[in-house]
C-alpha cells in the first residue's frame, strides 16, 4: 500500500516533515523504493510554501538517478509541461526521435536565448551542460523566463576519483589534440557555479555508478565530448585504447564505473 506522501511532506509540523524528507533522501541513495512517488512529489512544486517546494527539489533529485533515460524525460514523466531546449540539428532529431509519445514540447534554442515568454516556467534544469554557457547571459534568461522565486537546477554526472578515472583521464589527454572539446577541472567548474548563484546554493550528491556491457561502453564513450570523430585517422587506436581499458577494470562482461548524480539548486536573486 502506498504512503500518502504528499501528507506528510505538506504536515503542519514542519520538524516532522523535514524529518521524513531527510529519510527519503538518505533511503534514495541506495534504493528505488521512493521513485513510484516521482509524480506526488512532484506535484508539490507549485506549493505555496516554499519550505516544501525545497523538500520536493531535494527527494527529486535523489532519485533522478533511478531514471535510465535522459533528464528531459525524467521530467515529462512528472505530467508536467516541459520544455526542451537544444541548439545542435542532429541532437533535434534525436530528441524527436527518444521523446516521442513524450508530454514535451522540443524547441530549437540557446541557453543565451531560450525561446519562451517572459515569467512562464517554474523551474529550469540543465544537465550535464552548465560549463558550456555564458553564465551572465545564461542567468539573465532564468531570471526573465522564471516565475518569481523559482529554481535553477544544475545537474552532472561526475565520475569519482581513483585508479579508474587516472586511467580514463590519460587516454581523453593523449587525443585532447586532436578534437575541439571543453575542459576544466571540477573545483573550478564549481567556482563558475557559485559565482552563477551569488554563493547562496544547494548542493546535492548522490552514488549513481555507471554499470555497462562492452557495447554499451563503446557507444556511451564514442557519444562523449571528448569523443574522436569515427572518420578520424586515429579512430582505430582510440577504440582499442578503450576497449583495453574495458578489459582492465571488467569484471564477468560488465565495467562498474564509479560515479555520482550532483545537482546545485538555487534561486536567482539580485546582487
Amino acid at each position: 500500500m502506498k504512503e500518502n506522501i504528499v501528507q506528510k511532506l505538506t504536515s503542519k509540523d514542519d520538524k516532522y516533515a523535514c524529518a521524513f524528507t531527510d529519510r527519503i533522501v538518505a533511503e534514495s541513495h541506495d534504493t528505488d523504493e521512493w521513485y513510484e512517488y516521482f509524480e506526488d512529489v512532484a506535484s508539490l512544486l507549485d506549493h505555496p510554501k516554499s519550505l516544501v517546494r525545497n523538500r520536493a527539489l531535494y527527494i527529486l533529485a535523489a532519485n533522478a538517478q533511478w531514471d535510465e533515460e535522459i533528464l528531459t524525460k525524467q521530467l515529462a514523466l512528472t505530467n508536467s509541461v516541459v520544455f526542451a531546449v537544444e541548439p545542435n540539428e542532429s541532437m533535434l532529431k534525436q530528441a524527436h526521435k527518444h521523446l516521442q509519445g513524450e508530454k514535451v514540447t522540443i524547441m530549437k534554442g540557446t541557453a543565451e536565448n531560450i525561446p519562451l515568454k517572459e515569467h512562464s516556467v517554474d523551474a529550469v534544469f540543465a544537465g550535464q551542460a552548465f560549463h558550456w554557457f555564458d553564465p551572465l547571459l545564461f542567468r539573465k534568461e532564468c531570471k526573465r523566463i522564471l516565475y518569481q522565486g523559482k529554481p535553477v537546477v544544475l545537474v552532472w554526472n561526475r565520475k569519482l576519483p581513483g585508479e579508474m578515472e587516472d586511467a580514463r583521464k590519460r587516454i581523453v589527454n593523449s587525443y585532447e589534440h586532436t578534437i575541439d572539446s571543453f575542459h576544466c577541472s571540477w573545483n573550478e567548474r564549481e567556482e563558475g557555479i557559485s559565482a552563477f548563484f551569488h554563493g547562496k546554493f544547494e548542493k546535492l550528491s548522490f552514488p549513481n555508478d555507471l554499470v555497462e556491457r562492452r557495447e554499451e561502453f563503446i557507444g556511451r564513450t564514442l557519444s562523449a565530448s571528448h569523443a574522436v570523430e569515427t572518420s578520424a585517422s586515429e579512430i582505430d587506436a582510440y577504440l582499442a585504447d578503450w576497449n583495453s581499458y574495458f578489459d582492465a577494470f571488467q569484471q564477468d562482461g560488465i565495467i562498474t564505473i564509479k560515479n555520482e548524480t550532483v545537482a546545485f539548486i538555487g534561486i536567482i536573486h539580485d546582487r
